[in-house]
């Protein structure tokens, strides 16, 4: 067995269908085709699990959609995640700097043609109500009109926003349910075809499919697994991809980038990696990765930082001013990532959302300090 081509089992990798998730394909392709043709068109968030194929079917169909009335523009809310910096990807003037922000708003008003907006994981992006507010009311002062479609693991986005965004926004939501173990395996042998030489068990490909919709139905989390397993039938001469490779394959892929990029840290800012991972083995299990339930207070976190520094570790605790230090390195690392939301009484607090599997760190720490 040999590995012909590792493209198509990456997270960036869109195939010539895209595999039960052909209805939504299509919706998405009216709206779009709909706004060629200079008709108007709610903003559309989608929501859904992490691996449920919402930014492929977003790519896929903007990369195939053939228009001529419309531009349209494809951004992360990760790397772009403020209103300015949205606003000059989207006026193509990233490379100058210190433009006012009345500047990009003159320069969209003044657009040829409608344009198309969509914002991958717009949970990111720090000044959402501005964002989104800005886009919402230029259409009430231009000739071309902008669309949004926003993307987001997190049910709760909407709750983030202020009412007078919320009424400005005239949404329309869609729901990506998670791939079930039966449509994994349908996309799993899709690629694996186009993937490799030689002979696979079926079986293998139903034990990745049945352990990724145990984990809220991700086909990247699945792929993952099965070019892993396919490295390691290969380096092993295999003559055929069996599930014995897919075991191996478990034991593996995440703990050791985890380990890797922990052994890297100095000692306090694992400490902090503990502290947090601890706290979320006590959260409750939930189908998407960026709920409420997967945030944690700023708060709480240097408080048990204080305690398991010093009980743990028996290292004394650093300053709150060192914690938040910290906390903006493991942030640029992308190990943590920090939003600012809303309680019920409309008071203003910090949460951490962590980045990586929690086991893993447990893990980690299990093995290197005999810490659990």
């Amino acid at each position: 067995m040999k590995i012909v081509n590792k493209t198509v089992l990456t997270p960036q990798y869109l195939p010539e269908t895209l595999i039960h998730r052909e209805k939504e394909v299509e919706l998405i392709k009216s709206y779009i085709y709909k706004f060629d043709k200079k008709e108007l068109i709610p903003n559309i968030i989608i929501y859904g699990p992490t691996g449920s194929g919402k930014t492929s079917v977003i790519k896929y169909t903007m990369k195939n959609s053939d228009v001529k009335n419309l531009d349209m523009e494809y951004l992360n809310g990760r790397f772009y995640n403020t209103t300015y910096r949205i606003l000059s990807k989207l006026t193509y003037e990233e490379d100058r700097l210190g433009l006012p922000m009345s500047y990009f708003i003159d320069k969209l008003r003044n657009r040829s043609k409608n344009l198309l907006i969509a914002i991958d994981e717009v949970d990111f992006i720090k000044d959402i109500d501005e964002l989104l507010y800005l886009l919402s009311r230029l259409n009430d002062e231009s000739n071309v009109y902008i669309a949004m479609i926003l993307i987001t693991n997190s049910i709760q986005l909407k709750s983030r926003l202020d009412i007078r965004t919320l009424s400005s926004l005239n949404e329309k939501e869609m729901f990506f349910s998670p791939y079930s173990a039966d449509q994994l395996i349908d996309i799993l042998e899709d690629r694996i075809k186009i993937a490799i030489e030689g002979e696979y068990d079926k079986a293998a490909l139903s034990k990745i499919a049945a352990i990724a919709a145990s984990e809220s139905g991700d086909a990247r989390y699945a792929l993952k697994i099965l070019m892993r397993a396919l490295e390691i039938a290969e380096n092993e001469n295999a003559n055929k991809f069996e599930e014995l490779h897919v075991d191996k394959a478990l034991e593996s892929i995440e703990f050791d980038i985890v380990a890797e990029t922990l052994k890297s840290l100095p000692i306090n800012m694992q400490i902090v990696m503990y502290t947090i991972a601890k706290m979320y083995s006590t959260l409750p299990k939930d189908l998407f990765n960026s709920t409420i339930n997967d945030l944690i207070s700023i708060s709480d976190v240097f408080n048990n930082y204080v305690k398991i520094s010093e009980n743990a570790f028996r290292r004394k605790a650093k300053s709150l001013k060192w914690f938040k230090h910290y906390l903006n390195e493991l942030e640029n690392l992308g190990l943590i990532s920090t939003v600012v939301m809303k309680n019920k009484n409309r008071e203003v607090i910090s949460y951490i959302r962590l980045g990586v599997n929690h086991k893993d760190i447990l893990k980690y720490f299990d093995k290197y300090y005999g810490i659990r």
